[in-house]
């Protein structure tokens, strides 16, 4: 159906705002007598109106848009045409292309978990989420991810939630809540000897793990967790002892420590 874009689009033009190219999104392909439709009632010409319908990754968007002429489109509006180099853009295409396949093709498949506190909210974690598909990409695999809430993790719950995961990441955060979970997770990885990697918080709690499980250090704490605590093995840099607000507050360097 074209009439809701023809009305946002009628919108967008009592603004005095005329569009140059038009993007059809859909869950399928947009007909040519929809984009017809659009076409007519917009005053924008049918090859700058593009069916820009789901696809099996946002990969695949770019090859998407080139076939429907639209790179094309913006080179003639922006006058730019007499610049594009031709055979860079196919030396361009191919490489991406050969990405693409790699998504597509893929033949193995790995679970990996994530275990935080803020897997409801999956933005927090989106550069860990396109590392995985990149890496993933590269070595021809699926990855698959299994959202693991910390928060009520301890040691009896944390092998049924793991058993089918085949590593798992602790990524960072902030506060106290959940880090128990996490200190569970990383004591199973680490007798089970699954894939661990630990990002910032999630690595100072693999330091709290071992501390206490292998060096034999029962108090050893943090005093982000545990204020005053008896054996801060891991300890807030000095300059931001007096943050209140925290995020955004990261040190680069090496810290003395006595």
């Amino acid at each position: 159906k074209s009439k809701a874009a023809q009305l946002g689009v009628k919108r967008l033009m009592e603004m005095g705002i005329q569009p140059h190219i038009i993007a059809c999104r859909a869950a399928a392909p947009a007909t040519k007598k929809v984009r017809q439709k659009i076409s007519v009632y917009t005053n924008v010409p049918l090859e700058r109106v593009v069916s820009m319908h789901d696809c099996e990754s946002i990969y695949m968007i770019p090859e998407q848009l080139r076939r429907a002429g639209t790179d094309r489109q913006v080179l003639e509006l922006l006058a730019l045409t007499d610049r594009a180099d031709e055979k860079a853009d196919q030396e361009h295409r191919r490489e991406w292309e050969d990405f693409v396949r790699r998504i597509t093709e893929a033949s193995r498949k790995v679970t990996i978990g994530i275990t935080g506190k803020y897997t409801a909210l999956r933005d927090s974690y989106a550069s860990i989420i396109k590392a995985l598909e990149h890496a993933g990409t590269h070595l021809g695999t699926k990855v698959s991810i299994q959202w693991i809430d910390t928060t009520d993790l301890n040691g009896q719950n944390v092998p049924e939630l793991l058993k089918n995961v085949q590593g798992i990441i602790v990524p960072g955060g902030f506060g106290i809540r959940g880090t128990q979970g996490k200190i569970a997770c990383i004591e199973y990885a680490r007798t089970h000897k699954l894939p661990f990697l630990g990002i910032c918080l999630g690595f100072q709690m693999a330091v709290l793990e071992f501390a206490r499980n292998v060096c034999g250090l029962s108090e050893a704490n943090s005093t982000e967790i545990q204020p005053g605590c008896a054996l801060p093995v891991i300890d807030i840099l000095p300059e931001q002892k007096k943050i209140e607000g925290l995020g955004g507050n990261m040190r680069l360097g090496g810290q003395d420590i006595d």
